[in-house]
């Protein structure tokens, strides 16, 4: 009997820096819509979406000016909620690198979402997805505080913490290049750069087979359940579903297939073959320029449920007894984001960034400073702009300048308003 779990991950953030605000209309009806129905039309999937909280709110039509609202989005949510085919996770309001926020905002935006999530669609989540897998040592106990039980992290960021290499500036433990630099590299090479990264990719899809949730450790004593997401399947599944070079369907689901043949009965845990943009189906984005076909999607989803071999499961179904007993593997994780160099430096180190950075970080000294003089309605306005200044789209991976003067342009009217 095999006690893996299958499950995906549909990231959705509508303040997506490669696609303008005007493409938000069709980002909703392309991808969000067909997506979220094509889940729901095979019985047997179940999945974990996650949306930031300013995207829920411009689905239900609190920001008229970006976009009317997508009352259809809200009603699949709460269908596949319902019905526990849907799980939704929590994440900072804003879509921010959470660990570059000072203590203080990090916590309002954690609680911002939760505050959203419930008035928008009624639910408080147990789960949480940290904006670009940004972590660190301080997040676990923040979470508690909010009620949550579980989170996701980045494999790597596991592994290199594992390893006791909690210094990347230490040249004599020097952690092996991540799997995201590697693949960015081939991508920029030329075909034997290429051979050689499937090469390595096919064997460390092969390695992967460790599955099962860890007790991560954090400050003060909290621990929550951590959910591993592994960048080598995010890698195959959108190679696959893409159909680069040779891969196609097949391919993936063989690879499904044989990882779980791998671990029959050795494991509890949930396993992600898919856990990243939902905009790459129906739209694009940044690493997928060409759509992948809702439909192509569908197809994998109506053979995986109807695979014997295959037993879908929510992470909630997983976690079990809170917090982790002492059996558990327990982990520290260090800082840092799934970003190519597993650090923040795509944030933080290009000289507009950096300018945006201590715009952002001015307002945010001055709204604490005054905040007591607001009157409540004017105190949650001004949380929202400065929060949306720190919003990673204005930032990373390659934004749109619209996006990085929406978040200048929010610093700035915080800073107005208060100085």
């Amino acid at each position: 009997m095999r006690n893996i779990k299958v499950s995906l991950l549909f990231h959705a953030n509508l303040l997506y820096a490669e696609f303008p605000f005007s493409r938000i209309a069709d980002i909703v009806s392309s991808s969000y819509i067909p997506v979220l129905r094509a889940v729901l039309s095979v019985p047997e999937v179940k999945a974990v979406f996650n949306f930031s909280g300013f995207s829920l709110e411009l689905l239900a039509g609190e920001h008229p000016e970006y976009f009317p609202g997508s009352p259809e989005v809200l009603d699949l949510l709460r269908q596949g909620i319902a019905s526990k085919r849907i799980e939704l996770a929590g994440t900072s309001w804003a879509h921010a690198v959470l660990p570059l926020l000072p203590l203080w905002l990090m916590e309002e935006d954690i609680n911002l979402f939760q505050k959203t999530v419930r008035r928008v669609l009624g639910i408080t989540p147990s789960g949480f997805f940290p904006p670009e897998l940004a972590v660190s040592p301080l997040l676990p106990e923040l979470l508690r505080n909010e009620g949550y039980v579980w989170s996701f992290v980045d494999s790597d960021l596991v592994d290199f913490s594992k390893r006791h290499a909690l210094n990347t500036a230490n040249e004599f433990d020097v952690n092996p290049m991540p799997l995201t630099k590697l693949s960015a590299r081939a991508s920029r090479g030329g075909i034997w750069e290429k051979f050689r990264f499937l090469r390595m990719l096919t064997k460390l899809i092969a390695e992967t087979r460790e599955f099962h949730p860890l007790s991560w450790e954090g400050t003060g004593g909290n621990r929550i359940w951590g959910i591993k997401l592994e960048s080598a399947w995010i890698t195959l599944t959108l190679l696959c579903l893409s159909r680069m070079l040779f891969f196609g369907e097949k391919q993936l689901l063989h690879a499904i297939h044989k990882s779980l043949a791998h671990v029959q009965g050795k494991t509890d845990g949930l396993f992600f073959p898919y856990s990243s943009d939902i905009e790459f189906y129906g739209v694009g984005g940044n690493t997928i320029k060409t759509a992948i076909p809702v439909s192509r999607l569908k197809d994998v989803l109506v053979r995986l449920g109807e695979d014997e071999a295959v037993s879908f499961a929510l992470p909630s179904d997983v976690c079990g007894k809170f917090p982790p007993d002492k059996n558990t593997e327990s982990c520290y994780i260090k800082a840092g984001s799934w970003s190519s160099d597993r650090n923040f430096d795509l944030w933080q180190s290009d000289p507009d960034n950096y300018s945006l950075g201590s715009a952002s970080l001015e307002a945010a000294s001055l709204f604490l400073q005054k905040r007591g003089k607001l009157d409540k309605e004017q105190e949650q306005l001004l949380l929202k702009d400065l929060l949306l200044a720190f919003n990673s789209d204005g930032r990373g991976w390659t934004p749109l300048p619209e996006h990085r003067l929406f978040c200048y342009n929010k610093a700035m009217a915080v800073r107005r308003t208060l100085k």
